[in-house]
Order: C-alpha cells, then sequence, then structure tokens
C-alpha cells in the first residue's frame, strides 16, 4: 500500500446544509454544481489497466478540530473484500483522505467520486453535525439504519451524532462502497441512473457487511427467540 502525506488549510464553516439524502453525503463527477478551489484533481493514469496494480491511498492533514474517521488500511481492506465479493476489480487509482473543502463544511459531504478517484472528507472530531435544516425522513432513516442519532434540540436546531463506531462503518460500508459504484458503472450515462445504480451497489455490497446490519440480525433473532418462546408459554 503506497501512502502520500499532503497539507493545506481551508476556511471554517459551522453548520452545514441538507440537500436531500444521497446528494447530502454522497457526491460524483455527474455533479455539475460541485466546486472547490482547494480540491486537488487527478488525470487517470490508467495504471489498474494492469493487472495486479493497486491504488495509491493519499494522506492529507485534517483542518482543525477535524479527524479521518477510517485509516487506509481499513480501506485498503474493504475494497479487497468489495472486489471480492462482485468478482471482478474495480478501476480505482487514487483513494484521497482529503482535508476538507468549503462545500463539504457547508455541505453534508463525506465523499467524493472523480474519474478513478475516491475521496474522504474528515468530520469534526466531536462526530456531531450541526444542520442548518431538518433531515428529511429519507435521510434520517438511512442515517439512523447506520446507528447515529438525529437530535431536535428545538424548532430551529438540529444534529446528526456518531459514535466512533457508528460513523467508520458509516464510511466504510457506505460512502467507500457508494463512491466505487460509481466507477463500476460502465453502462449509465444520466446522474439520475448512475446515482441509482450507486445506490444499489452500496446497498448490495455495502450494507449487509456492516456492523449496522449485524446488529440488526442479532436484534431481529432475539425479538423471534422472544416471540417463539411467548407463544410456546
Amino acid at each position: 500500500m503506497r501512502i502520500h502525506n499532503s497539507n493545506y488549510s481551508v476556511p471554517k464553516k459551522s453548520r452545514q446544509k441538507v440537500r436531500g439524502f444521497r446528494s447530502a453525503y454522497a457526491k460524483s463527477e455527474d455533479d455539475a454544481d460541485f466546486s472547490s478551489p482547494t480540491e486537488i484533481f487527478y488525470e487517470s493514469r490508467g495504471y489498474r489497466d494492469t493487472p495486479g496494480q493497486l491504488p495509491r491511498y493519499i494522506l492529507q492533514q485534517p483542518r482543525d478540530e477535524y479527524i479521518h474517521v477510517v485509516t487506509p488500511q481499513e480501506a485498503v481492506d474493504r475494497l479487497s473484500l468489495l472486489e471480492n465479493d462482485v468478482g471482478r476489480e474495480i478501476a480505482i487509482e487514487i483513494v484521497q483522505f482529503s482535508t476538507g473543502t468549503n462545500k463539504q463544511m457547508r455541505d453534508l459531504l463525506y465523499g467524493l467520486q472523480w474519474g478513478t478517484s475516491i475521496y474522504l472528507y474528515p468530520m469534526h472530531e466531536s462526530l456531531t453535525e450541526q444542520l442548518a435544516e431538518p433531515l428529511n425522513p429519507i435521510a434520517r432513516q438511512e442515517y439512523e439504519k447506520y446507528g447515529a442519532k438525529y437530535v431536535v434540540k428545538n424548532p430551529d436546531e438540529w444534529s446528526i451524532q456518531w459514535g466512533l463506531e457508528t460513523i467508520r462503518d458509516f464510511y466504510l460500508n457506505n460512502i467507500l462502497i457508494h463512491e466505487a459504484g460509481h466507477m463500476d458503472d460502465d453502462r449509465n450515462t444520466s446522474p439520475a441512473k448512475r446515482e441509482a445504480y450507486a445506490n444499489w451497489f452500496a446497498e448490495t455490497y455495502g450494507y449487509p457487511r456492516s456492523e449496522a446490519a449485524a446488529k440488526r440480525h442479532q436484534e431481529q433473532g432475539k425479538r423471534k427467540h422472544i416471540r417463539k418462546r411467548h407463544h410456546n408459554a
């Protein structure tokens, strides 16, 4: 695994805007409104066309008070498992752990796919995200499926709260897999269809491997056992 280090700074924002569920936390190059004067975009060099070549991992220092919630090695292991599950290589050339961008600070943006590169963005060290508007029901359901807590303190104050394990699970089995799904999609061209494919890819190859899915399965098993005992009694 090749890891490169880089540093740069980004201005600070305090509240994040939610514009919908999937657009709230994952972007691809299909999103024409994405712009970041501080992000580095990499042109494909085609080296993944050579069998056995592995992605390059670039580790940038997160901005002050922010942390990377997964490590490069965890991403290596998860992508290796993904390729084993799908039965083919996915032409990812670069996985960058970015410092963070102005847009990422303004919106709920955890990951980005651009060309043959995947960008993962840091989280505030409190693991609490202050929102500028309430979550819609679909977004709330998906966040809570991965163990996040949606907190409404008053009619105009909302936040999403994570634990270290739940946010790690979310990044490794949702964000990373969703972005890889964009790169696996060589059939669709419209943004809507590409987004639908990436959503399906994450739900098919990400969530079943997640800690959240394992806990849900255990809870369902316990409830079935309780109902069975009650019925037998």
